[in-house]
């Protein structure tokens, strides 16, 4: 999955916000959804079938609890981290101190790195690096995810001082718990999300299993006034539809779910279902309803329209 800051950067790292441009309705984003040959494909098949499978959900919430997976995995891992650095016994010996933005480290040049200092590296490594998806989302050398990770000062004091002191241990600490917070921010951000894809699922299947009542295939045993009570369910059925679709498009327009993200609920969209053939597979499923309730209206027209 690519990174939401830079095409180079690991797989869960926040970068400025990229907001969408242009208008942001329902109806804006249909187009854009309406582009994916897949989702025609699956428009033009929806009247041979009983039940929307609602696949493109069913893959939102697994890529949902993936990444919550993952993150999780590295939110664990920093405090591990962090834990371990705690355990570190600094040197006591007092270089020259140099500022990082709110915590003071230590710079010397006096000699081979102390024995606490390879203990650092081999931390990180243990614990930071040693998520199973390391490899296949970062990929990065140590130094230089620990750069991006913990800051480029950190990185560049460990690099020129010799001693594990005091002020190199609380930066670490200081650094190592803001990473884990926003770890932990955007497990929130990810739990928002799959809970609103999971109850716009439970609301569009329910309307799909009326549908399904609604069109048992007697409608030629039916008189006029059954036939129109069932078309006008059918219409209330479209404006719950669409009422469903507009409250979950509002929710990624106004970031609901990504309170935690450093963007804007496209962005997330975008970042979250990247493997997926659409960019908002809540929308593409009701797209493929909202095409079958009019399917279904049409036969009862239909119907309707031969008992005149």
């Amino acid at each position: 999955m690519a990174s939401p800051q830079t095409a180079n950067a690991g797989h869960y790292r926040i970068g400025e916000p990229q907001l969408q441009q242009g208008c942001s309705g329902i109806e804006c984003t249909v187009g854009e959804v309406l582009s994916s040959d897949l989702v025609l494909v699956a428009i033009a098949a929806v009247a041979t079938i009983t039940l929307v499978a609602f696949t493109y959900l069913a893959s939102a919430r697994r890529e949902c609890s993936e990444e919550t997976e993952r993150v999780r995995a590295e939110k664990q891992a920093f405090g591990r981290f962090v834990n371990g650095i705690h355990e570190l016994q600094p040197s006591t010996m007092q270089p020259q101190m140099v500022s990082n933005g709110g915590a003071t480290m230590s710079r010397t040049n006096t000699g081979p790195a102390s024995t606490q200092l390879q203990d650092v590296y081999e931390l990180y490594e243990t614990t930071v690096m040693d998520v199973p998806h390391y490899d296949a989302d970062y990929g990065e050398p140590l130094r230089e995810n620990m750069a991006i990770e913990l800051g480029e000062e950190v990185t560049t004091a460990l690099d020129t001082t010799s001693e594990f002191t005091p002020q190199i241990k609380q930066a670490l600490v200081q650094k190592g718990t803001e990473t884990k917070t926003r770890r932990e921010r955007f497990l929130e951000t990810l739990e928002a999300e799959s809970d609103s894809i999971q109850r716009t699922h439970d609301a569009l299947a329910n309307i799909d299993r009326r549908v399904g009542d609604i069109d048992d295939g007697r409608r030629l045993g039916q008189s006029y006034e059954e036939l129109e009570h069932h078309w006008r369910e059918l219409d209330a059925l479209e404006d719950e539809c669409e009422s469903v679709l507009e409250r979950r498009q509002g929710q990624v327009r106004s970031g609901v779910s990504a309170s935690h993200w450093r963007g804007d609920g496209h962005s997330l969209c975008a970042y979250l279902y990247d493997s997926l053939p659409v960019e908002y597979p809540a929308l593409a499923e009701g797209i493929l309803l909202f095409d079958r309730i009019r399917t279904t209206k049409r036969k009862f027209t239909e119907s309707l329209t031969r008992r005149v």
